[in-house]
C-alpha cells in the first residue's frame, strides 16, 4: 500500500466542491472530499469527543490506455471539542495530525502543504451511496480515457497500414515500370552469333574434304565432327539453353510483378485509398515486352535449328567413298519453341 500522507488529504479536501447530507455529531460521521481526479472518504465514530474510524483515498491513475481507479485505506483517529477537530491518518510510518472544524455538514481541514504553507480544504457530509457514485464516475472516466486511447491507437495503426499499403503499391508499380528483358535477349543474341561462328568454322573445315591429309578421314571424323557435335551443339544445347532458361525465369518474374501490382490496385480500391497513376500502361508495356521476347527467342531457336541441320548436311556431303562410314547421320530433334 502506498504511503498516505496529509498531502493526500490536502489534495482531496482542498479541492472539495460538493457535499451531501450526513451526520457530524455523536455517532457515525461520513465526509466526502471530491477532487478533480480523486476523492477521499473519512468515516469515524464519535464517542464523547474521541474519534476512531477509517480513511480511504481513491484516484484516477495510470497512463493513457491503462487508466484505472486505485485506492488506499488507513485507520483514522482524532478528537473533537465542540466544532474544533483534530484528525490523524495512521500510515505506514506513523501519524500526522490535521486540525480543522466541523460545522453542520461541513468539515474544514487545515492541511500543511509541501512548501510549508497551510491550505484549508472543505469536505461535505455524505453517504456510502454517494461515495460509490463518485468512484463510479472516476471509473467511467478511466473507461472513457482507455476507450479513446484505444480508438486513437486503432486509427494510428490503420493509418500506418494504409501508408504501408500505398508505399508497397508504389514499389510494385516501380517494379513493373523497371521490368526489362534486354539483358537476357542480349545473352541469347550473343549465343546465336557464337553458333553462326561455329557453323562457319565447320563449313570451312569441311571445304577441305574428308581426307584433307590425302590418306585418312580424320578431317571428317575428327575436325568437322568436333566442329559440329562438340562446338556448335554445345553452344546450342548448353550456352543458349542456359540463357534461354534465364530469359524464361525473368519472364516469370515479370508476370509475378504484374500480378502483384494488380493485387495492390484491388487493395487500394477496396480500402478507399488513392489509385495509382499509369498502372494499365505499365502492365500493358510489360506484357508487350514479354510477348516480343518470346517471339524473338523462338526466332533464335528456328535459326539455331537451321544451323544444326545445315552443319549435319555439310558433314554428310563429304562422307563419301572410304569415308562414308563417318557420316554424322540425321541431325538431332529440333529445339522446341517456348510458349507464353
Amino acid at each position: 500500500m502506498k504511503r498516505i500522507t496529509a498531502g493526500a488529504v490536502l489534495l482531496c479536501a482542498a479541492l472539495a466542491t460538493a457535499g451531501c447530507a450526513g451526520s457530524s455529531g455523536n455517532g457515525q460521521a461520513t465526509f466526502i472530499c471530491p477532487g478533480s481526479d480523486n476523492a477521499s472518504l473519512l468515516q469515524w465514530n464519535d464517542l464523547d469527543g474521541q474519534l476512531s474510524g477509517s480513511y480511504t483515498y481513491a484516484e484516477l491513475a495510470g497512463s493513457a490506455g491503462n487508466a484505472a481507479v486505485s485506492s488506499d485505506s488507513a485507520t483514522l483517529t482524532g478528537t473533537r471539542d465542540g466544532s474544533a477537530i483534530t484528525l490523524a491518518i495512521n500510515v505506514l510510518f506513523g501519524s500526522q495530525p490535521v486540525s480543522g472544524s466541523v460545522n453542520g455538514d461541513t468539515l474544514t481541514l487545515n492541511v500543511p502543504q509541501s512548501d510549508g504553507s497551510v491550505q484549508a480544504g472543505t469536505c461535505r457530509a455524505g453517504s456510502l451511496e454517494k461515495w460509490n457514485q463518485l468512484i463510479g464516475t472516476l471509473g467511467a472516466r478511466a473507461d472513457s480515457s482507455n476507450a479513446a486511447h484505444a480508438q486513437q491507437q486503432a486509427a494510428a495503426s490503420a493509418a500506418a497500414a494504409d501508408a504501408k499499403t500505398q508505399e508497397d503499391a508504389q514499389r510494385a508499380l516501380a517494379a513493373v515500370l523497371d521490368f526489362s528483358l534486354d539483358d537476357s535477349l542480349e545473352d541469347l543474341a550473343a549465343d546465336v552469333a557464337e553458333a553462326d561462328s561455329d557453323l562457319a568454322q565447320g563449313k570451312a573445315d569441311a571445304a577441305l574434304g574428308a581426307m584433307s591429309d590425302g590418306y585418312s578421314c580424320y578431317n571428317l571424323s575428327g575436325t568437322v565432327a568436333y566442329d559440329i557435335t562438340g562446338t556448335l551443339e554445345y553452344t546450342v544445347n548448353s550456352s543458349f539453353a542456359y540463357d534461354l532458361d534465364g530469359l524464361l525465369s525473368d519472364i516469370e518474374d515479370g508476370r509475378k510483378a504484374i500480378v502483384s501490382l494488380n493485387s495492390y490496385v484491388g487493395t487500394l480500391q477496396a480500402d478507399g485509398l488513392p489509385e495509382l497513376v499509369g498502372v494499365e500502361a505499365a502492365a500493358a508495356a510489360a506484357e508487350a515486352e514479354i510477348d516480343d521476347a518470346i517471339a524473338t527467342a523462338n526466332g533464335y531457336i528456328d535459326h539455331l535449328n537451321a544451323n544444326v541441320d545445315e552443319a549435319y548436311a555439310v558433314a554428310n556431303s563429304i562422307a563419301t567413298g572410304e569415308c562414308a562410314e563417318y557420316a554424322l547421320g540425321d541431325p538431332p530433334a529440333p529445339m522446341a519453341h517456348v510458349t507464353g
